[in-house]
């Protein structure tokens, strides 16, 4: 498309889309991991990857418990940011259950300021699933959810941590996570900026013309 279109685009008020930036996460899916464990992350707890108990992207997805162990299973990444620049993390949560009616699946998620936790808190929050049973492996073990931050310095860390009510007799459930991404927001003012500058300079030359 033209320069010249997208000017006359912007000055008719017509919506000029943007493309979405890629992930600043690694393997957001787990789709690759070594003996369980999911690749690029950092674990410790009780947690592992299952294909059998529902994935919302790809192939696997990380299922802390597993096993009807205890919930206390802790994930995390670092990854490159920008000073001051916007971010939306998002990740797809929900609890597979055999046979737990009362139970609640949930789960901390936590974005500090540098490589670590002990940087600054940039985002906090807390998802549930209270869902009576979900044992089929599909999609509808999830929901999705999304969050803003902004970054302060040149990265930031990630951190989900399981914290789900005691197993309990009849049948064990998970804490599920998937399609974990964060991405960049582009800047509307400076894209509008950007815009308007141009129209002006493009109706300046069409007058000189």
């Amino acid at each position: 498309m033209k320069l010249s279109t997208l000017i006359l685009m912007g000055v008719l008020g017509l919506s000029i889309s943007f493309s979405a930036s890629a992930s600043v996460l690694v393997n957001g899916s787990f789709e690759n991991h070594t003996s369980g464990v999911p690749d690029s992350w950092t674990t410790s707890g009780n947690l592992g990857i299952t294909s059998t108990q529902g994935e919302s992207n790809g192939s696997f997805a990380l299922a802390f418990s597993l096993g009807n162990l205890v919930s206390n299973g802790v994930l995390s990444q670092t990854f490159t940011t920008l000073p001051g620049q916007s971010y939306i993390l998002s990740f797809d949560f929900g609890k597979y259950a055999v046979a737990q009616p009362t139970t609640v699946a949930r789960l901390i998620y936590d974005v500090f300021d540098g490589s670590g936790f002990a940087g600054g808190t940039l985002l906090n929050g807390t998802v549930t699933d209270s869902t009576p049973a979900n044992s089929t492996d599909s999609p509808d073990v999830y929901d999705p959810f999304s969050f803003g931050f902004v970054a302060v310095g040149t990265s930031a860390t990630l951190r989900f941590t399981d914290t789900s009510d005691p197993q309990t007799a009849g049948g064990g459930f998970d804490a599920m996570l998937d399609n974990v991404a964060v991405i960049s927001v582009p800047e509307p003012t400076r894209a509008g900026l950007l815009i308007t500058s141009a129209c002006g300079l493009f109706l300046r030359r069409r007058r000189i013309a």
